[in-house]
């Protein structure tokens, strides 16, 4: 799926990032990640607002990862973002519903102005 989304120099660039950050640091983000969601999930089931002042370091874990995933690359994030628009958990492997997903754009809309 991924290789259908992304043009060869950006799998390339891709790789090369992920051998930037290494193999021990790029598990340590997909912890990272999975704790991430289940922070935004326990803060949907508590009823917070995507604009509640704690959503806002959770939107800034959200990019900070996002960016790491996508080779801090703005072209990647968008064909990234396209992804998950169209079906997160496909494009998440099954970690992002869409419920979360969609909480997490509003709040990432409010705290980024995106």
């Amino acid at each position: 799926m991924i290789e259908q989304q992304f043009s060869k120099q950006q799998l390339e660039q891709l790789e090369l990032s992920r051998q930037k950050i290494g193999p021990e640091a790029m598990a340590q983000a997909q912890k990272d990640w999975l704790d991430l969601i289940a922070d935004f999930e326990s803060e949907i089931e508590k009823g917070t607002e995507p604009s509640d002042p704690v959503i806002k370091l959770l939107a800034a874990r959200w990019t900070k990862l996002f960016n790491t995933f996508t080779a801090n690359d703005p072209a990647i994030r968008q064909l990234v973002e396209k992804m998950y628009d169209a079906d997160p958990v496909a494009a998440s492997h099954g970690t992002v519903s869409r419920e979360v997903y969609e909480y997490i754009k509003r709040a990432d809309t409010h705290w980024s102005g995106r």
